[in-house]
């Protein structure tokens, strides 16, 4: 069994976590991104405390146990400051029991529940809220608390039995459990399971709908103290279907009638408030209710960062991160963002922003898996870091052509048949290994090709036919040859002509000079004249 959890605002080197985890068998690990890697064997809470080097980590739970969490009303230590259940895997869990009661930082979990698991007894309590007695009386001040449970919606609760108490004082979770199955729930199972939570009529209703499509036992005792369970629908259905014919009993269901509660927006942090109320009816309105207690709000972290994303330009080794920032700060100043970067094979490490936008390019190495997440950092502290990316893997692109691709004679002006070709090496191998280059040399007869013994970009190239015209081309070879270059554009025709020897005349006399000097002007006459020279010997 694995289990993955965020934690943050921690205190370095002074929180102390110990999960309660029971039911073990064997040697359980709990690694943690800051390095530490702890292993015990035996339950809770034998097991080690765990010290935080950093105000946020990711822990990570492994080995066998049945069992993660306590008996309601008791929690365990450093339950304070987890703020996400980012993924659990595995078979051999079967009960969530009190797993996380009083974690009021915790805003999400995982979409799918364990297979295994029966029993959610408490499992996100935050404990009984007493309602306040009627008015006049000073109002009772309760911070929201968590958790929104985005996630949970979509559990498979089939095999599950109870689910008494489960979301007990959640006054921030209001999401529809329509989709969950009351197949195995036991009589008492769904006991202050919705009590004082923050369900509007219309997520009431939608579970109630949820829940008798699907099949309800009967004689079960649903806690919803504190919900308004009076919208038409659910009215009648309470009054007809489940109370009737199912023979169910709604706890504390006319506790809406006796105890209002309201939101308040716009607050600052670190002002103080006194709140008062009053009543208002056809006749007229009260007199104002006595002070509540003073009372603050502290700043805290911000959110998490959102909706991380990856975009890259083919041909570049460079990709651009995008996120979407916090949706709360919380009072917090934020500062700027860290990026934390798992590639494999190699070690985790991080980058951060300069200031507080929203993106950062980062420099990747080709064909390796790389996984992101983003945290906001603070004044406060650093947030809890995004949900991770999928495994991303930057793949090259074959190699740019060489381009210029120039000839000249080995010995200008001879009669050797060698020639010396040379290139500009191409503009970017976009991430690949060069180690060679291959020249083509196309004549009418054909193809023919050569490899250069490195990287230089120049072959000398010996061999050809004197009167020919030959046309060359390069291509660039990678380590991979699935990443070669495509060849270059074509040098222009070449031809290596065969040049006539020169030789300087013999000086006999003065009309012999003379008269060797005519006969060679005219063999020059007829020399420039012909197209095809043949080589002929200087005249003497």
């Amino acid at each position: 069994m694995s289990i993955q959890f965020q934690f943050s605002g921690m205190m370095p080197g002074q929180t102390q976590i110990q999960l309660p985890v029971q039911g073990t068998s064997g040697t359980l690990t709990l690694a943690s991104t800051d390095g530490q890697v702890l292993t015990w064997t035996g339950d809770y809470p034998t097991n080690p405390y765990y010290v935080p080097l950093d105000a946020s980590a990711q822990l990570t739970l492994s080995g066998v146990f049945s069992w993660f969490g306590l008996v309601p009303g008791t929690s365990w230590p450093g339950h304070a400051f987890l703020t996400r259940v980012l993924s659990w895997s595995g078979n051999s869990l079967d009960s969530l029991q009190g797993a996380f009661q009083g974690c009021r930082a915790l805003v999400d979990v995982p979409a799918a529940l364990p297979p295994g698991v029966a029993d959610l007894t408490a499992i996100f309590a935050m404990g009984p809220i007493p309602p306040p007695a009627e008015p006049p009386v000073s109002p009772t001040i309760y911070p929201p608390v968590g958790f929104l449970g985005t996630g949970v919606p979509t559990w498979n609760t089939s095999r599950v039995v109870s689910m008494a108490y489960a979301f007990q004082g959640c006054t921030l979770f209001n999401q529809s459990l329509a989709a969950w199955s009351l197949a195995s729930i036991q009589s008492d199972g769904l006991v202050g399971m919705l009590d004082l939570t923050g369900l509007s009529v219309a997520s009431f209703e939608a579970t109630l709908q949820g829940w008798l499509s699907g099949g309800v036992p009967y004689g079960v005792s649903l806690g919803c103290a504190g919900l308004a369970t009076t919208g038409p629908w659910s009215l009648a259905v309470i009054e007809n279907t489940l109370i009737n014919k199912y023979g169910w009993t709604f706890q504390d269901a006319s506790a809406v009638y006796y105890y209002s509660t309201t939101d308040i927006s716009g607050l600052v942090y670190g002002d103080i408030y006194q709140i008062q109320v009053k009543a208002n009816n056809t006749v007229g309105s009260s007199s104002w209710s006595a002070p509540s207690a003073a009372f603050s709000l502290a700043p805290a972290v911000p959110d998490a960062p959102t909706g991380l994303s990856i975009a890259s330009t083919p041909g570049t080794p460079v990709v651009l991160l995008t996120w979407n920032a916090p949706t709360d700060l919380h009072g917090s100043t934020l500062l700027s963002y860290e990026l934390y970067i798992v590639p494999t094979p190699g070690s985790p490490y991080s980058l951060s922003t300069s200031g507080i936008q929203t993106y950062l390019s980062v420099p990747l190495n080709y064909v390796v898996s790389y996984v992101f997440q983003v945290r906001a950092v603070s004044d406060q502290g650093n947030s809890a870091y995004s949900s991770p990316t999928v495994p991303f893997v930057l793949t090259p692109t074959p190699s740019d052509p060489p381009t210029h691709v120039h000839v000249q004679q080995t010995v200008p002006g001879s009669s050797i048949p060698n020639v010396v070709v040379s290139w500009t090496p191409p503009y970017s191998t976009h991430g690949n290994t060069l180690v060679s280059y291959t020249v083509q040399i196309q004549s009418p007869g054909g193809s023919t090709f050569q490899t250069t013994p490195g990287t230089t970009p120049s072959l000398e190239i010996d061999g050809l036919s004197i009167n020919t015209y030959y046309v060359f081309s390069v291509q660039a070879n990678m380590a991979d040859p699935a990443f070669n270059s495509p060849y270059s554009s074509p040098s222009p025709p070449f031809q290596i002509v065969q040049q006539f020897p020169y030789y300087t005349p013999k000086r006999t006399s003065t009309y012999a000079n003379i008269s060797t000097a005519l006969r060679y002007s005219q063999y020059i006459s007829t020399f420039t004249r012909s197209t095809e020279p043949e080589k002929k010997a200087a005249p003497y």
